[in-house]
């Protein structure tokens, strides 16, 4: 688990900064929405993305892999275009990504090869956009530290963030996932995996400050979405048959996009709006 410290200027109580929350892009995969993702992610918020940027599903996987889904048969080194292909994908939004964490695929990735792709992207969009990216693992917090121009005042909003686990939550959308995590002291939880696009009131913090004064602390759970198309028109007859997970398991269609946090500082402390 991991702790970032991102440090956020403001000058009055007036000012918001903006964060787009957002995960499981799957942007090798053949019903990866191109142009959704390009309206997601235009616009001057800076970038989080919370893992399974890639699918990473190998000839090799006889239970997943779907030759009919795979774009990706021009090269012998098709892991490289790939990481390449996406660094393509992200290169006009690299100067606004702040963090690029690992997902469920990229990990079981990493323990069958021994090779991180999150961190080939990272290294190649940092030499695009001039900025460190955070390479944010698979969970871990998020402190913005909200600092006046002047120095004076510092205010803190904490963000907890973690891949995700288990289904697709077709029944629940993902909210027993949000409130099992409801034991961690952030002012925001933050899921992905489950493709599910939904928010939540956890139950409120009650505690005692350093001066001895009862607080009570606001806190939310937010789940995000994907960037797959859960079903796609084609004609078998003509193009012959594609294997769709969704139709074949007849699945819900999945949620799609991520969220936008705005966070802006209060007398006492931050507060952290979502627009979903």
């Amino acid at each position: 688990m991991q702790s970032h410290k991102l440090i956020i200027p403001y000058s009055s109580n007036n000012d918001e900064y903006r964060a787009f929350l957002t995960s499981d892009l799957h942007t090798e995969d053949a019903a990866f929405d191109r142009e959704f993702f390009i309206r997601e992610f235009e616009g001057d918020a800076d970038i989080f993305i919370n893992g399974d940027v890639f699918s990473l599903i190998l000839p090799s996987d006889r239970k997943r892999y779907r030759r009919g889904q795979d774009p990706f048969v021009q090269r012998d080194d098709f892991i490289n275009e790939i990481v390449e292909r996406t660094y393509e994908l992200l290169r006009p939004y690299a100067a606004r990504i702040r963090m690029i964490g690992v997902g469920n695929h990229e990990a079981e990735y990493i323990k069958r090869t021994g090779y991180d792709p999150v961190s080939g992207l990272i290294t190649l969009l940092q030499k695009e956009g001039g900025k460190p990216i955070l390479h944010g693992g698979y969970e871990g917090f998020i402190v913005f530290n909200l600092v006046r121009e002047d120095g004076n005042d510092v205010k803190k909003y904490t963000v907890f963030y973690n891949h995700g686990q288990g289904g697709s939550s077709e029944v629940t959308q993902g909210v027993i996932s949000l409130m099992r995590r409801s034991y961690i002291r952030a002012d925001l939880v933050w899921l992905g995996h489950e493709h599910r696009r939904n928010a939540v009131m956890l139950p409120t913090e009650i505690g005692v400050d350093r001066e001895g004064n009862i607080y009570e602390r606001v806190r939310k759970g937010v789940m995000t979405g994907t960037y797959l198309k859960t079903f796609a028109q084609n004609d078998v007859g003509k193009d012959g048959y594609r294997g769709s997970y969704g139709a074949e398991k007849l699945r819900v269609p999945q949620m799609r996009g991520g969220v936008m946090l705005m966070i802006r500082p209060l007398k006492e402390g931050a507060e952290g709006k979502l627009l979903i």
